[in-house]
């Protein structure tokens, strides 16, 4: 005779929970919707050109990762065909063998050209590399605000890529 496994008691979930209104509240202070919006003109030449560089050398590290992953598989695959065109008369296994690897290479490099890298992205990958405490991708994100705070937020990153060659 099979156990009876007792079931809970379902419980009633109200369908939302109700947010009070602006008006219901009189002590609560209204904050803007949007703080600072991000205004890729207010962020500085030089940090904008750190920036670019910054993802292109993302690219080029991810082509190379890709590269040292599929290279090797298409060239043992390439070498695979061209043994098999010593064992059997097939003339379509050097051709082959010679699309797979302009094929590979092809395919890796519009990847890489091609790759998204966000800016944003690009930032708190220099900031890590640098050690800048968050300098770049905070200018990022305070962009577009004004006065002197946000001219301050502007002007670490400023400092902190100056003396940094990069093309």
């Amino acid at each position: 005779m099979p156990d009876r496994v007792a079931v809970p008691e379902q419980v009633a979930v109200p369908d939302r929970v109700a947010v009070p209104e602006q008006a219901a509240v009189p002590d609560r202070v209204a904050v803007p919707e949007q703080v600072a919006v991000p205004d890729r003109a207010a962020v500085p030449e030089q940090v904008a050109e750190f920036l670019a560089a910054v993802r292109r050398r993302i690219r080029a590290a991810w082509g190379l990762a890709a590269g040292e992953r599929w290279v090797p598989v298409a060239a043992g695959v390439g070498l695979l065909l061209v043994l098999a065109s010593r064992l059997v008369p097939w003339t379509w296994l050097e051709p082959a063998a010679l699309i797979v690897g302009a094929g590979t290479l092809i395919v890796l490099t519009v990847g890489c050209v091609t790759l998204p890298v966000d800016v944003e992205a690009a930032a708190r990958s220099a900031d890590r590399g640098l050690a800048s405490n968050d300098a770049l991708s905070t200018s990022l994100q305070f962009a577009g605000l004004t006065g002197v705070f946000g001219d301050e937020i502007r002007a670490r990153p400023a400092a902190a890529t100056s003396g940094l060659p990069f093309r």
